[in-house]
Parts: structure tokens; C-alpha cells; sequence
């Protein structure tokens, strides 16, 4: 795969993703639409949001959206190793929202860059139904990124219509390009490749 902010003379075969981009949050949060600010009182009323750690409940409800979701080998692999990357590294975040106990969604912010933070992923379960739990994490993780002094958040790429709504309604604003190619090659026989040497 190659990923650019443009794509040029490319080989025949090359099958050409969906173009996107980034956006972008800048810190400290402006004032938030009355929409926005009621949703996130109305989970507060359902839901207790903390910094947990990574588990049986976290990895099920990952493989539930896996099994709901047309995906990609590509995406799958990512969601499939969040689990072993959060075993590794030392400046991701989850922020877990429960109800009596009970995951009803997570967020993952990556806090490792001195200026930026990095909104990795948010999952919600499907059994559970309250609203407002993604827009209250996402305002549990610009408290979070504010208090570690950033000036602002990347929000990843645009996706889909759905999460490109969330991200704008929250002050996201598009600032970098994305473009994506899958080049395919042939594999090389190592006997011909020995012949022509």
C-alpha cells in the first residue's frame, strides 16, 4: 500500500482507495454547541467514565464490531493487535465508560507527542444503547489532553459520513490530504531471480 497527499504515475493494476483526510482539533476546546453539551450531561446521568485497562470486555466488543462491519484484511489486522498494542505502549490511554459496571464503550488517545495528542479509535457494544456515550469519552479525552498542555488533537481520518459529522460537530476541522493506492506485484521465483544473476 502507498499512502501520499497525491498520487501520480502509477503502475498498472494499482487499485486506487477512496480519497480523505485528516482532521484536526485545536486546543483549548471552544464552547460547545447547546446539541453537543446536552448529550454529554445525558450520558453523565447513565455513565461513569475512567482511565481503565485493556481486556476480555474491551477485546469482545472489538470483535463484535469486526463481525458487524465490512472490513477490510487491513482493518481487521489493525483491530485485531489493539490489544497487544496497548500492552506496549506507554503513552496510550483508554477511557472506558461503564453503566453499574457494565462496558458500554471506550476510547483509545495516544498522548505520546509533545505538542498533539492522537484520537486512535472508539468503540461502543451493541447491547447496551446509551446516548451520548461516544460524545461524553470524546469530552472525558480533550479534559485529559488539555490537562497534559497540548494545543491540539489529531482526529484521524474522515471515514465515513457518520464520523466525519462527529468529528465537525466537535470543532474538527479537515487539514491534511490522504490518499491511498494498493499496488499488487508478482512474486518473484527465487530460482529465476538466481538464473539472471
Amino acid at each position: 500500500m502507498l499512502v501520499a497527499d497525491e498520487l501520480s504515475s502509477l503502475p498498472e493494476g494499482s487499485q486506487t482507495q477512496p480519497a480523505d483526510r485528516y482532521y484536526r482539533l485545536d486546543l483549548p476546546l471552544k464552547p460547545r454547541s447547546p446539541d453537543v453539551a446536552y448529550m454529554v450531561r445525558r450520558a453523565e446521568r447513565e455513565l461513569e467514565v475512567k482511565i481503565g485497562k485493556f481486556g476480555r470486555q474491551h477485546k469482545k466488543i472489538i470483535k463484535d464490531f469486526i463481525g458487524r462491519q465490512n472490513l477490510s484484511d487491513e482493518q481487521i489486522h489493525i483491530f485485531k493487535h489493539i490489544q497487544n498494542y496497548m500492552k506496549h505502549s506507554k503513552t496510550a490511554h483508554l477511557l472506558e465508560a461503564r453503566q453499574v459496571g457494565r462496558l458500554v464503550a471506550f476510547s483509545i488517545v495516544d498522548l505520546g507527542s509533545a505538542r498533539y495528542a492522537f484520537y486512535q479509535f472508539n468503540f461502543r457494544t451493541a447491547k447496551i444503547a446509551v446516548p451520548g456515550a461516544s460524545d461524553l469519552l470524546f469530552n472525558k479525552m480533550v479534559q485529559l489532553t488539555q490537562s497534559e498542555g497540548k494545543q491540539a488533537i489529531n482526529l484521524g481520518l474522515g471515514i465515513s459520513p457518520g464520523i466525519r459529522r462527529f468529528k465537525e460537530k466537535w470543532g474538527g476541522e479537515p487539514f491534511l490530504a490522504h490518499n491511498s493506492v494498493l499496488i499488487h506485484r508478482k512474486p518473484v521465483v527465487l530460482g529465476k531471480l538466481a538464473n539472471k544473476l
